[in-house]
């Protein structure tokens, strides 16, 4: 559901550039089927002992998953312009 609000914001802006973020995307779930590991854990989370890892994307983007059981679980796509809250 994220991905999708960013693309259809960025689809009123530029279509080339929602196509972009939509093709990064697929790069990176297509890595993430090769192997999940090869990301690295994300720092913030590891202070708070969740095993969290990102892949980072079209240069602003980062996409929070998990690896369980050979299960990759993806749990958030954040544009990393925005202030989060953890």
């Amino acid at each position: 559901m994220q991905l999708l609000n960013h693309i259809s914001f960025l689809s009123k802006v530029s279509a080339p550039a929602a196509r972009q973020l939509r093709d990064s995307f697929a790069v990176v779930l297509s890595r993430l089927k090769e192997n999940p590991y090869q990301f690295p854990i994300d720092q913030v989370f590891a202070q708070l002992n969740l095993p969290y890892r990102k892949a980072l994307f079209d240069v602003r983007y980062k996409v929070l998953f998990t690896v369980e059981d050979d299960v990759v679980f993806i749990d958030s796509v954040v544009d990393c312009r925005q202030q989060t809250q953890v």
